[in-house]
């Protein structure tokens, strides 16, 4: 799968996700990662926390050869943990990557948990729409 096409599809997913349209710009026009943070959209700037997801998501990218659309950054008491929203590079899984029940959302990510980085790994969460934005509610 070439990256453009997963591109595209990550868009796709951004649309079913219902996130504001200046947000499917970014990614789309910008290339830029989107951060939600309690469904507000975020900037993955130049701080030193921000530098270490920015690495995260580019090791990630290369580890699984899949294309990082978003993140969602939460805590929870097992940690810090950041949601790395990701599109696989096999299209046989694009049909189960996705599923809705017209209000959660359920999609492929990668949970890095900062505090304790054995315990990262990749699943489904599941997302709200808020705010223009996702929130992580499971």
């Amino acid at each position: 799968m070439t990256r453009e096409m997963m591109k595209e599809r990550a868009l796709e997913l951004l649309t079913k996700l219902g996130v504001h349209r200046v947000c499917t710009y970014w990614f789309g026009c910008r290339n830029e990662v989107l951060l939600w943070e309690d469904g507000h959209l975020g900037y993955i700037g130049g701080n030193l926390a921000m530098e270490r997801l920015r690495l995260k998501i580019k090791e990630i990218e290369e580890q699984f050869g899949c294309l990082i659309y978003g993140v969602t950054h939460e805590y929870f008491e097992f940690g810090e943990c950041y949601s790395l929203l990701f599109v696989s590079q096999y299209s046989e899984d694009w049909s189960v990557e996705y599923a809705t029940d017209g209000k959660v959302h359920r999609v492929y990510a990668y949970c890095w948990n900062v505090d304790r980085e054995e315990c990262s790994e990749i699943g489904s969460v599941y997302l709200e729409s808020r705010n223009g934005g996702v929130v992580r509610v499971g």
